[in-house]
C-alpha cells in the first residue's frame, strides 16, 4: 500500500488487516465500543494482509488521500495533523457525525444519474466524511492545549502558594515560571476564574482569618501580614471576603 492517509468508515461489519505484523482493525459494532470510523496514516510503502471473517456483511467507504493531495492544498496543517502523518505508520478512531454516515450511505448507494454528476456528488460526499475525520485532530489538539493550560495554572498556582509572603511584582512571577504577563493570566483565569493579583489578594486573607481566629493575632499584624499598610483597607477587604 502506497503512502498517504486513509479514512474507513463502517456502517456495518467489521474490518482487520495485519500492517508489517500488526494488526489494524475497525468495526461498527460493541465490540469496538461503538466506533465505526478510522483514519490510518503512512509514511511509507506498507505490506497488508487482509483479514477476512466469513459469513459477515461489511458495508465501507474507504477514502484514499495521496501525499500529493496534501500539497495541492497549499495550506499548513493542524499541528497534530501534521505531526500524525510524520509517523511510519499512525492511526486514530474517530466517531463519525451523523452527516458523516448519512454521506457515506449515500456514496454507496446507487444514483440514476449522469457519470460526471454521480462524481462530483460523490467527491463533495467524501470530502465532507474527510472534514469529520480530520476534525478529531482539532478536538485532541484542543484538548491538548486546555491541559497544557491547566497544568501551567496549576504550576502558577503552587508558585503563588509557595511565596505568599514575597510581594513579587507580576512580571518577575511570570518570568519565574517561563511565561509572558499575558499567558500567565489567561491561563490562571480560565482555569481559577480570577487574576494572579486576585488570588494572592484572597490567599493572603484566608491566612489573616486564619491567624485572627486561631492564633489571637491583632488586626494591625494581620494586616500587616496580608500585605496592607491601613488596618482599616484591610477590615474593608475582608469584611468583602469573609
Amino acid at each position: 500500500l502506497e503512502p498517504g492517509v486513509t479514512v474507513f468508515l463502517l456502517l456495518e461489519g467489521y474490518v482487520a488487516c495485519a500492517v508489517d505484523g500488526v494488526t489494524l482493525e475497525i468495526g461498527a459494532d460493541e465490540d469496538m465500543n461503538g466506533f465505526c470510523g478510522l483514519v490510518w496514516s503512512r509514511a511509507e510503502p506498507m505490506r497488508v494482509e487482509r483479514q477476512l471473517r466469513r459469513g459477515r456483511h461489511v458495508s465501507k467507504v474507504t477514502i484514499t488521500l495521496a501525499p500529493e493531495w496534501f500539497a495541492a492544498l497549499g495550506l499548513d496543517l493542524p499541528e497534530s495533523l501534521a505531526r500524525f502523518r510524520a509517523r511510519r505508520s499512525a492511526q486514530i478512531h474517530w466517531r463519525p457525525s451523523e452527516r458523516a454516515i448519512r454521506n457515506a450511505r449515500d456514496i454507496l448507494r446507487p444514483i440514476e444519474t449522469a457519470p460526471l454528476l454521480r462524481r462530483i456528488a460523490v467527491q463533495r460526499r467524501a470530502l465532507e466524511i474527510v472534514e469529520d475525520a480530520f476534525g478529531a485532530f482539532e478536538a485532541d489538539e484542543a484538548a491538548d492545549a486546555a491541559a497544557g493550560a491547566a497544568g501551567r495554572a496549576a504550576e502558577a498556582r503552587a508558585y503563588l502558594d509557595a511565596t505568599l509572603d514575597r510581594d513579587e511584582p507580576l512580571g518577575q512571577v511570570a518570568r519565574s515560571l517561563g511565561m509572558s504577563v499575558t499567558a500567565l493570566q489567561d491561563c490562571f483565569r480560565a482555569s481559577f476564574g480570577m487574576t494572579v493579583g486576585e488570588y494572592r489578594r484572597r490567599q493572603r486573607l484566608i491566612r489573616a482569618n486564619v491567624a485572627l481566629r486561631d492564633e489571637g493575632v491583632s488586626v494591625a499584624r494581620a494586616a500587616a501580614e496580608a500585605g496592607y499598610s491601613s488596618p482599616a483597607n484591610f477590615a474593608t477587604a475582608f469584611g468583602r471576603e469573609f
